[in-house]
This record gives C-alpha cells, structure tokens and sequence, in this order.
C-alpha cells in the first residue's frame, strides 16, 4: 500500500431509507483503496480486472475522498466505501446521489 492516512473531514447524518437515521463521514485518504485491492490480489495471481485502473486514482495532492457509513471504529484504517472521489464536495454529492435519500452536514 502506498499510504496509510486517513482524516475524517466532514460528518453528517444521512438518511437510510429516508427514515432512519445514520452517520455518514468523509475520509480523506492518500491511497486508492480499489486500486490497492486489485494490486494486492494480482500478487497472489489473480488477473487484473478488465477495465480497472492501472494506477492509483488521486487528486493532485495525492489524496482521494472516501465515505464511511456509521459510527467510527476505533481503529484505522478504516473499511471504507471502494469509490473514490476528487474532492470533498464529489463525495458530499454522491451519498444522495448514490444511495437517495437526504444527507445533512454539520
């Protein structure tokens, strides 16, 4: 893996079923978590997927943005979701996006 950081950068309350609500955070990280998977499973043999990205997805300063759904473990690194975004904003965007309902931000 090339990095190891991870930072909480935005929480809120995202709304399961437009009812119930759940925590939602934006984790910044300076790895690609797909890319690493993939990488780890072509060294053990497995062929790279069709498609998947050769190298890690980051923005210019070599971050990506994660979401992490629920309360925050304990412990790092934390299992986040595998889609990554550019910016704070792209992830913000993608809870309602990708999973409806509403989502608020402290």
């Amino acid at each position: 893996m090339t990095g190891t950081r991870q930072e909480i950068v935005r929480s809120g309350v995202w709304y399961y079923a437009g009812q119930t609500p759940t925590p939602v955070h934006i984790v910044r990280q300076d790895y690609d978590v797909a890319y690493e998977l993939f990488k780890a499973e072509a060294e053990e043999g497995t062929p790279w997927p069709e498609g998947a990205p050769k190298a890690p997805r980051l923005n210019a300063d070599g971050d990506a943005y994660y979401l992490l759904f629920g309360p925050v473990p304990p412990d790092q690194p934390w299992a986040v979701d595998q889609v990554g975004y550019m910016t704070v904003d792209e992830a913000a965007e993608a809870v309602v996006a990708r999973f409806g309902s509403r989502c608020e931000w402290e």
